[in-house]
C-alpha cells in the first residue's frame, strides 16, 4: 500500500511532499504549528495539521490545543503553489503602506495644526502593516478598515464640474463612488477574502 504524501503551506509557499511520520517529527520539533495548513491528493480542501494529526491512530507526544480550522483553500495540482498572487499583498504591505505613513508624516510636519487628524491614520497604517507582516488576524481586519478609509477619502475628494450640491453634482458623485468601488473595493474584496487563510494567528 502506498504511503500517503502530504503538502504543507510553509513560509508563504507549498512545501513537500512529506510522509505522515515526517509531519509528526516536524510537529514534535516545533517546525509546524497546530494551524499550519496541510493537503494531500484526494482531499478536496486544505485542513490544519491539528485536524490531520488528531485523526491519526497515534498522537504526537506534544499536547494539542483544540482549534477551529480556518477557511480552506482548494487546489487541483499539487505541483503548483497553494497560494497564488501574493505580489499585491507584498506591494501593499511593504511599499504602499510605508508610503502612506511617510506622506502623512510629511504633511503633518508641513501643516502641523491643520493636518493633526492624520496622526491616527498614520498609526492605523503602521499597525496594519505590522499585523499583515506577522500574518495576524487582527491585521487582516485592520486592513479592511484602512481600505475603507482610502475608499471614503477617494469618494469625498470628488469635486465635479457642476454647482456643488446640485442635482448634477450628486449624479456625478454617485457615478464617481460606483466607479471607485469597482476599481478599488471590489478587486480588493475578492483578493483579500481568498487569502483569509493566511491570517490565522490571533
Amino acid at each position: 500500500m502506498t504511503t500517503p504524501l502530504f503538502y504543507l503551506y510553509l513560509n508563504e509557499q507549498q512545501a513537500g511532499p512529506y510522509a505522515i511520520d515526517q509531519i509528526f517529527s516536524m510537529w514534535n520539533a516545533g517546525a509546524i504549528t497546530a494551524d499550519t495548513l496541510v493537503w494531500k491528493e484526494g482531499m478536496p480542501d486544505w485542513i490544519s495539521v491539528q485536524t490531520l494529526l488528531a485523526a491519526q491512530p497515534t498522537s504526537p507526544s506534544a499536547p494539542f490545543v483544540q482549534i477551529q480550522p480556518k477557511a480552506s483553500i482548494r487546489i487541483s495540482n499539487p505541483d503548483k503553489p497553494a497560494f497564488k498572487g501574493i505580489a499585491w499583498l507584498k506591494f501593499w504591505n511593504y511599499v504602499a503602506l510605508p508610503l502612506h505613513v511617510a506622506f502623512s508624516l510629511l504633511y503633518i510636519l508641513a501643516f502641523p495644526i491643520g493636518a493633526i487628524f492624520l496622526l491616527p491614520y498614520a498609526g492605523l497604517t503602521v499597525a496594519t502593516g505590522v499585523g499583515l507582516h506577522q500574518r495576524k488576524r487582527w491585521g487582516w481586519i485592520l486592513n479592511w478598515i484602512l481600505m475603507s478609509i482610502v475608499y471614503l477619502n477617494g469618494i469625498f475628494s470628488f469635486q465635479g464640474g457642476a454647482k456643488q450640491f446640485s442635482g448634477a453634482y450628486w449624479v456625478g458623485f454617485a457615478i464617481h463612488a460606483v466607479i471607485l468601488g469597482l476599481i478599488w473595493i471590489w478587486p480588493n474584496l475578492v483578493y483579500w477574502r481568498k487569502r483569509e487563510s493566511l491570517f490565522t494567528q490571533q
